[in-house]
């Protein structure tokens, strides 16, 4: 082995399997850490399936108790999600447990996951379970409480008030949670029970039949509120804080399972790079002593031929060697030689393919620019179009405010008409769909004031366009008719509606059909006699007066409903529970008249339902009709100003930043 060829062949070989071996280790290495680092993408994907299992859960809990055809078949699509993401979970903590790579507390961590999740399992599936028996609308035990509800009102069991009553609580109770309202519906149970004794219109069967309903449905309605209970959606209480805990303690446990792993992996970690340093080591101390002895052995051509190397490596591989250097030889340095070359051609190819490449994708993403400019400047030419067409919306709306507002009676009119009244008059949206109405007849008896208070299906433009019909029906009835009786006067707007909606056609006399109408209120105040004719359709009318003074309203006691605050008594007179515009003419009879006795300085307060329907205030609810009582208990021996002041800063400190929901329109008069 004297010749340089076989030299440095024996040197050669004995690199190469240096190297195949450090490659194989490397390799291993870089196995073994690529194994270590997909533990962890295994537990960041166990954790995203088992919250998303538990997304799938609370969508459940949200949508399917509500969604009746879950009650009818049974199935939800949660369901299926959540199940199939549950298995996944599994199958990762089972693929986890038999990892080389997980150590015993890691496994002890997997198993208690394991415990957790099959309680978590069972307490999902007995709530799913109680959600069941309790079912919705027509199923479970809420659906065996309609049909009892429902037999009472179809045999007329029971009045249809006490009926209402006791399903009303019985909303309460399921929206709030509150036993308050649980005990609520029980003494009112009872009192409907006791009241069936004295119910004149049923036999003793009807009655003892009736009874039997009421203890049926009050059983029901026990067991629904026990499975409430047990399940706890609203409260957070029995199973679904069992179901909670579970899983919170599961990610508790996923959380200590993922720090465990994380130190063992830290660990396998520290001496895998240990004992690859070490190799490393060893291999540059042969590589070092393979490269003396080659440097050692190689003529001064090698010598030159590594300077020229360098040349290249130095010109960032674009500047070829010059081809002189070649020796005409065949010995082992010509070899060199020659691979040299090819590898350096290779690589050149290769960088030139690389900038021809570059160049394509510059090119590529200059034409995408372009494209994106020009789609921008489309958009921005769109959203100018957009802008103008809701401007001219705005104007259109503007001027049909315009056109209602004309058809309003102006504030003098109003003053001259009423004499001695103030309304509040505050539109959602530029125009409205509450409207009022006054009128004054100089008679004989004496001067007579007619006011009304109407509010239209919907509100903005479609409520605006019924609030036109509204307007043309009252005006018919009161000018062209000249009717004076406020039963008279809605019977007649009825009609008009009716008539003008075209709902005697016979598509329209289905019942599942939705006819638009109106609430109104209409009222006749005789000043020289204190006599005040009211008749009201959905909405009632309130008057106010002191305690001290009342000599009451001439009414029977069924006709109203009474509030005192503050030394203050507010009378709430019951209208007819109809709307205007839905009913037949032939059955416009149903709109009656009451008479009522009202004394000097009492207020007389007609509202639609825009005012007590506004959200706001701490809690964003709504500011509800009973606070609008103790409102106008509050304000009704002030001023017919301060009072509309009131009105207007108690509106807008309720509202606070929440939009208006719908039209108000609040009037008072002052007898």
């Amino acid at each position: 082995m004297k010749s340089v060829r076989a030299q440095l062949l024996l040197i050669f070989l004995s690199f190469i399997v240096v190297s195949l071996l450090t490659a194989l280790y490397t390799a291993n290495h870089y196995q073994k850490k690529q194994d270590l680092s997909s533990i962890d993408t295994e537990l960041n994907q166990l954790e995203v399936l088992l919250l998303q299992s538990l997304k799938e859960q609370e969508n459940f809990f949200n949508f399917e108790t509500m969604n009746e055809e879950y009650f009818v078949t049974l199935e939800s699509k949660y369901l299926k999600r959540y199940k199939n993401k549950l298995d996944r979970v599994k199958q990762k903590i089972s693929a986890l447990y038999d990892s080389e790579y997980t150590t015993e507390p890691s496994k002890d961590h997997l198993a208690n996951i394991r415990s957790e999740l099959f309680d978590f399992e069972v307490n999902f599936k007995t709530i799913t379970q109680k959600i069941t028996e309790r079912g919705y609308k027509d199923y479970g035990v809420i659906g065996e409480m309609r049909k009892v509800a429902h037999r009472l009102e179809e045999e007329a069991l029971l009045p249809s008030n006490d009926i209402l009553m006791l399903r009303r609580l019985g909303k309460d109770y399921i929206i709030r949670q509150n036993e308050d309202y649980l005990e609520k519906h029980s003494e009112y149970l009872q009192e409907c029970i006791a009241k069936i004794e004295n119910y004149e219109a049923l036999d003793e069967f009807d009655k003892e039949l009736s009874q039997q309903l009421l203890i049926q449905y009050g059983r029901l309605f026990k067991r629904m509120s026990e499975l409430d209970k047990q399940i706890g959606l609203k409260t957070n209480s029995g199973l679904k804080r069992n179901l909670n805990k579970n899983i919170n303690e599961t990610l508790y446990k996923l959380d200590l399972l993922k720090m465990g792993i994380i130190s063992d992996q830290d660990e396998q970690l520290v001496a895998l790079n240990f004992s690859l340093i070490t190799f490393w080591t060893i291999y540059l101390i042969i590589a070092i002593w393979l490269c003396i002895k080659v440097a050692s052995r190689s003529t001064r051509r090698i010598s030159d031929l590594s300077q020229h190397i360098n040349y290249f490596v130095n010109s960032n591989f674009t500047a070829r060697l010059d081809s002189d250097f070649k020796k005409a030889t065949a010995d082992e340095v010509g070899m060199l030689w020659g691979n040299f070359m090819k590898m350096e051609n290779e690589i050149i190819e290769y960088i030139e393919l690389f900038k021809e490449k570059v160049d394509e994708k510059t090119i590529e993403l200059s034409r995408r620019n372009r494209l994106i400019e020009a789609q921008k400047r489309e958009l921005e030419i769109k959203k100018a179009e957009s802008e103008e067409r809701y401007k001219d919306l705005l104007d259109g709306m503007r001027y049909g405010w315009r056109i209602q507002n004309a058809l309003l009676p102006s504030k003098l009119r109003f003053e001259k008409q009423v004499e001695k009244g103030f309304v509040f008059f505050r539109p959602k949206d530029i125009v409205s769909g509450d409207v009022y109405f006054t009128h004054k007849l100089n008679r004989r008896e004496g001067v007579e004031n007619i006011f009304s208070v109407i509010d239209c299906t919907g509100h903005g433009v479609p409520g605006a366009f019924m609030s036109i019909l509204a307007m043309n029906s009252i005006n018919n009835a009161v000018l062209t008719v000249k009717h004076r009786d406020p039963h008279y006067i809605l019977q007649e707007a009825n009609n008009f509606v009716y008539s003008s909606m075209k709902y005697y056609l016979s598509k329209f006399n289905k019942e599942t059909i939705t006819k638009d109408g109106m609430d109104m209120m209409v009222c006749r105040l005789k000043r020289e006699t204190n006599s005040l004719s009211f008749a009201g359709a959905h909405r009632p009318l309130y008057i106010v007066r002191k305690t001290e003074n009342d000599s009451g309203l001439g009414l029977s006691e069924d006709q109203y409903r009474t509030m005192e605050v503050n030394g203050c008594r507010l009378y709430e007179v019951i209208p007819v529970k109809k709307t205007v515009g839905t009913v037949h003419p032939e059955e416009s009879s149903i709109f009656n008249k009451v008479e009522i006795k009202v004394q000097e300085d009492d207020m007389l307060y007609l509202s639609s339902d825009g005012y007590a329907d506004q959200f706001g205030g701490p809690s964003n609810k709504k500011f509800m009709t009973k606070r609008l009582k103790k409102f106008l208990c509050k304000i009704f021996d002030l001023s017919l100003t301060e009072q509309e002041e009131r009105l207007a800063d108690g509106f807008e400190n309720w509202r606070g930043e929440n939009d208006q929901i719908d039209d108000v329109c609040l009037m008072g008069v002052r007898v």
